[in-house]
């Protein structure tokens, strides 16, 4: 069960969340330097901000996903050690995995956020 674990957590690239996780920050940060009059809105749309926050990460996890299922052969020599290429995981739990990345990520907007996000 941790083996399984510890591919799933490889196979999603942690790296890359930082990546995001810093995005979103210095984003919202920036526009908060450019208009702080919108400062006192940040603590009531926080829960919400989370939310989005979360529909981001299982985005880019969907996406480092996908990146690995369609470079499996190319990283079976050049990243031998990505869960996919070593064999880890199969193509098809891979693509299970994708797969609720991407539905969660998209009921997390669906159900939170404007159509126009």
């Amino acid at each position: 069960m941790l083996d399984a674990a510890d591919a799933v957590y490889r196979f999603s690239r942690p790296h890359t969340i930082r990546g995001t996780l810093l995005a979103c920050f210095t984003g919202v940060g920036r526009a908060l330097i450019e208009a702080p009059e919108y400062l006192p809105l940040l603590l009531p749309l926080l829960p919400r901000a989370l939310l989005g926050v979360l529909a981001l990460l299982l985005g880019n996890l969907f996406i480092v996903g996908i990146n690995q299922i369609y470079d499996v052969e190319i990283d079976k020599v050049n990243k031998p050690y990505l869960p996919l290429a070593s064999g880890e995981l199969s193509s098809g739990t891979a693509v299970a995995i994708c797969t609720i990345f991407a539905l969660l990520g998209g009921a997390i907007v669906a159900t939170n956020f404007e159509p126009l996000i």
